[in-house]
């Protein structure tokens, strides 16, 4: 957002500025509204950023316990099912061991889809993303500008994000934020005339 308003500040479009200091102002108001609401509710030391500093530190916490890295749980599941995915043989190659396999999931979208639910699980559940997202790379080297680059560090984020931590393709609230995402780079990138 901050590059955005640079570049529009270069082409000397001050009204926009405007609009958008009065906006980041807002923002930090009642980011700072809430917070102090939250501390006058919930008594000292339960502010927003006290509990956001809480949690945090319960993650530093889990990561200990695993043995000092976030992805070692996660390596651990993804060790014992693989395993399993290669004794059970071809018919679990082309349709996965199965949830009921394992005491718990695996947490890495890309591996749960492909040793859980097999090859054609794999494809059925994301040829729709592969696809859009193909046509949203090669229509944004056409149609290039700030927001399709904003989109593109989006989806990026989002799908390096789904490779190592999971749970953004198959949950309901990240899941639909990068579906949106998506249909909006595709709309960016989209010829007028097609819309």
């Amino acid at each position: 957002m901050i590059v955005y308003v640079a570049v529009i500040a270069v082409r000397g479009n001050k009204d926009f500025i405007r609009r958008a200091l009065l906006l980041t102002g807002i923002t930090v108001a009642v980011a700072l509204f809430f917070n102090g609401l939250s501390w006058l509710l919930n008594g000292a030391g339960r502010g927003l950023m006290d509990m956001l500093a809480g949690s945090l530190g319960g993650i530093r916490e889990a990561a200990e316990e695993e043995g000092g890295s976030l992805i070692s749980g996660r390596w651990n599941k993804f060790t014992a099912t693989f395993t399993d995915f290669k004794q059970a043989g071809p018919m679990a190659w082309l349709f996965g061991v199965g949830r009921g396999s394992q005491g718990h999931i695996i947490e890495m979208d890309l591996c749960d889809a492909g040793l859980l639910y097999g090859v054609f699980g794999f494809v059925a559940m994301l040829w729709l993303y592969v696809k859009y997202g193909v046509e949203f790379l090669m229509r944004a080297i056409r149609n290039f500008n700030v927001l399709v680059l904003g989109a593109f560090v989006s989806l990026g984020i989002t799908v390096a994000y789904f490779t190592l931590a999971g749970h953004i393709l198959f949950t309901v609230t990240s899941g639909f934020f990068f579906a949106f995402v998506l249909v909006y780079a595709r709309l960016l990138t989209q010829d007028k005339n097609q819309l």
